[in-house]
């Protein structure tokens, strides 16, 4: 499995996930367009990365901001499989 980031633990959910595939270009990077309404979830999320037919790694390369993610692979041209579930504010407050 690629890169986990977020609570450890269970951690309950403010109602709703995104996911999808995207492809690194050369740089083994990818940008993921999420809804705009993104923008105004302020508890945090939880991202998972799998790459897809692939032994390579996947990290979370920037958490969202506005309405956009960054992850990376090592190799390039990998496709990821993502998922980005939002966060209730107190398990943010959690350490």
């Amino acid at each position: 499995m690629g890169c986990v980031s977020g609570t450890s633990g269970t951690p309950r959910r403010a109602g709703w996930s995104y996911s999808g595939e995207a492809w690194t270009d050369a740089d083994g990077r990818a940008i993921v367009q999420l809804p705009p309404f993104v923008r105004s979830h302020g508890a945090g999320f939880e991202y998972e990365l799998t790459p897809i037919g692939s032994a390579a790694a996947a990290w979370l390369e920037a958490e969202i901001e506005g309405d956009r993610f960054e992850i990376a692979t090592d190799p390039p041209h990998v496709k990821v499989a993502w998922k980005v579930t939002a966060l209730t504010k107190l398990e943010k407050e959690e350490p």
